[in-house]
């Protein structure tokens, strides 16, 4: 289409795209209206300007203002146009359309593919892409750039928007490749893919180049400012975050901020404020006071902080989203300023509550009793707690967090372990046929397996009520705790019941640890050893997560594995020798030891986890535990880095301190930041204990290295005077 306007025009859609994409779509409309003005304008030329205003609209989600310059100005050009520039505007016109949801325009487009096959137009050079995506794959860039960028001059010049995005994910792609990642983030920007965006993120992660991420960061604040390019931005900062330099995060969030507010009922039904929120979220941990206070008063001056919803279980547009960017802003801000954020929050766990937001309201509120001076605690409390009001269970979870205590007044906390109780033991139900199962409170799903003469119903139930009743667990009698852990032994070891359910009951136990006696600790051990040797009985009725995901399976599930199972039912019974030290004693450490060299990573990482909850350990485990900082599985090495430094009895030999200095060089050099943290944490303990002063010195070294990370959480981790 551009081949065919005046030079005049040509410029003026170059820089009104430029001009928009930098931030100033009202300066580029305005551009555009003027030249509309110009009398002598052809009418293919007002078509190239009118099909751009119409895409500087749909770019910034305007999809009602785009869609009128289609209806209005565009179409009473078409008959005059080339019949080959027209078919490039209906399919523009069917991309305003799809993103509307306008289905009388939908279905024009299937006629325009088979109207574009007849007339043997090609919109993109499939065959030029294939043989330059070949070469690429090859590492032939110095043959297959040219392609790509052939390709990319010629669908802007076409003025095909699909066509000109789908080039631009191949010259993203390329430019990753080339290592040139601001130019690649530009292009994927504009192609509106995230995908390549967080594959973008991740090479920046490896490549561990500052000033790289710093390009990335400018050319995305200063080019993606047009709604469906913030969006891709958004989701790289996001994957990204970990890696922003300190010196951009309050410029990112003053970037950002502006598109959390809603000004007008946004047309993407909130998906770029969403993102936006979720974006500020990620980096408002790291923020300054001041622009965490700046993020506190957009939030509480939104729309859908101040919505009351007659319908408490209808969503509230992005409120959850709003809600979780305040609750990161708490560590950052003044201790003086959370009073008052509290009086704002509360409202929206009372007058104005909603049952999808309001866990995220209580969590909320409880990060601000850590944070806040003691008086805010006595103002939630009590806003919370009135008298003769019933308390939820998300609420009950919290109460010991806000000073609240339930007591066992009338025998409520017993009653409240007896429905527990019932509801464990009717988890699994075999029924004849033509029997309806026994309902369970709250129940997420329920599976069933029809066999000869009756039905197995499995339901995956809710934990709300047992995670309440383990946060008052104190206040429960020995006898409840007793019956609700008898009742999760009982559910955990049948055969019927589903991995779903047997994995989520076992951690339930963690939060009992500190309230068992020996002895029903030692009962547990009998449910929960076999289980950690890998020793699980299922009957086979309902299929396990590997048969689920197989490639030919049709229903498809991604939930718990066995080696899941069998890895935390190992780590809750360290758990449970951490508060009762010796009760498994060398029974425990046996399994321990043979799980440590385990062919599964998912076994390996919980016994490096029950490493470190167990208070002391053989010297036969010391030597699979100081190997494992080199594990081949970066999460199970940074468990193992976790581990022994949290030991009481951690006293090494001169060796031994050899291959702890070689693993933390080896972890120092490693692209995952999830291990170099592990490494970092562990060596700001480890110094302390150096035997002599040349090892002393060489963790210095080392913490140095920690400490000019790219990563801020390794850095974090790896503070001298920490």
């Amino acid at each position: 289409m551009l081949d065919l306007v005046e030079d005049k025009t040509r410029n003026l859609i170059a820089m009104a795209h430029r001009i928009a994409y930098c931030g100033n779509l009202n300066r580029a409309l305005q551009l555009i209206e003027e030249h509309l003005k110009t009398t002598s304008l052809a009418d293919i030329d007002r078509a190239a300007v009118l099909s751009t205003k119409s895409e500087l609209l749909f770019l910034d989600k305007e999809f009602k203002a785009s869609h009128q310059v289609f209806s209005l100005e565009l179409e009473p050009l078409l008959k005059s146009l080339p019949h080959n520039v027209a078919i490039v505007i209906e399919f523009n016109r069917s991309n305003v359309a799809f993103a509307s949801i306008d289905s009388d325009e939908i279905s024009r487009y299937q006629n325009l593919v088979d109207e574009m096959r007849f007339a043997g137009i090609r919109h993109q050079n499939d065959s030029d892409l294939l043989h330059a995506s070949k070469q690429a794959a090859r590492g032939q860039s110095y043959d297959s750039l040219p392609t790509f960028w052939r390709e990319l001059v010629r669908t802007y010049k076409q003025g095909h928007w699909s066509s000109f995005r789908n080039a631009s994910c191949y010259m993203a792609e390329e430019c990753i490749r080339l290592q040139e990642f601001a130019d690649a983030a530009f292009h994927a920007s504009i192609a509106e893919n995230s995908e390549i965006a967080k594959q973008i993120a991740k090479s920046l992660v490896d490549s561990r180049k500052p000033k790289e991420i710093s390009k990335v960061l400018e050319k995305l604040m200063t080019t993606a400012n047009l709604r469906s390019h913030f969006n891709i931005a958004c989701e790289f900062i996001q994957e990204a975050t970990d890696i922003v330099p300190n010196d951009f995060v309050d410029r990112l969030i003053r970037w950002i901020l502006p598109r959390c507010k809603r000004e007008r009922d946004p047309e993407d039904h909130g998906a770029s404020e969403k993102v936006a929120w979720n974006t500020i979220k990620a980096i408002a941990s790291r923020s300054t006071e001041e622009m965490a206070q700046k993020i506190i008063i957009t939030a509480t001056k939104h729309p859908a902080w101040k919505e009351i919803e007659k319908n408490p279980n209808k969503l509230i547009l992005n409120r959850e989203e709003i809600i979780d960017a305040v609750y990161q802003t708490v560590p950052a801000s003044p201790e003086e300023s959370l009073p008052v954020l509290a009086d704002l929050a509360i409202p929206l766990a009372t007058d104005r509550k909603n049952s999808q937001d309001y866990a995220k309201t209580l969590n909320l509120l409880g990060r601000i009793v850590s944070y806040g001076p003691e008086s805010v605690s006595k103002t939630i409390r009590d806003a919370l707690f009135p008298k003769g009001q019933g308390i939820y269970p998300a609420l009950m979870q919290l109460a010991p967090h806000f000073g609240y205590e339930i007591l066992n007044t009338n025998n409520q906390l017993d009653n409240y372990a007896k429905k527990i109780i019932t509801d464990l033991n009717n988890v699994v139900q075999q029924l004849p046929k033509g029997t309806q199962p026994i309902p369970v409170n709250g129940p997420k799903m329920t599976w069933h397996s029809v066999k000869e003469h009756e039905i197995v119903y499995v339901h995956y139930l809710s934990l709300t009520d047992l995670h309440a009743m383990a946060s008052n667990r104190k206040n429960f009698s020995p006898e409840s705790i007793r019956d609700v852990i008898r009742a999760l032994s009982k559910s955990i070891s049948d055969p019927e019941n589903v991995l779903a359910n047997k994995y989520p009951f076992i951690d339930c136990i963690k939060r009992f640890a500190d309230v068992l006696d020996r002895n029903l600790a030692n009962d547990l051990f009998e449910v929960l050893a076999p289980i950690a040797e890998g020793r699980i009985e299922l009957t086979g009725h309902f299929p396990d997560i590997e048969q689920q995901n197989h490639p030919l399976s049709v229903f498809r599930f991604n939930g718990v594995t066995l080696n899941q199972v069998v890895g935390h039912a190992l780590f809750i019974l360290s758990c449970i020798e951490y508060h009762l030290p010796d009760v498994f004693g060398d029974r425990l450490l046996c399994i321990v030891e043979k799980s440590l060299s385990s062919s599964s990573p998912e076994i390996r990482k919980s016994a490096f986890a029950a490493v470190r909850e167990i208070p002391t350990i053989s010297e036969s485990t010391w030597v699979p535990v100081i190997m494992g900082m080199q594990d081949p599985n970066t999460n199970a090495a940074a468990l193992a880095f976790d581990a022994i430094v949290n030991k009481n009895n951690a006293t090494l030999t001169r060796p031994q301190w050899r291959m702890v200095t070689y693993a933390l060089k080896t972890a120092q050099s490693n692209s995952s930041i999830l291990l170099r943290r592990a490494a970092a944490d562990a060596l700001s303990t480890l110094k302390s204990q150096a035997p002599n002063r040349k090892i002393a010195n060489e963790l210095e070294e080392i913490q140095q290295l920690f400490a000019s990370d790219i990563a801020y959480s390794v850095r974090n981790a790896a503070k001298v005077n920490k």
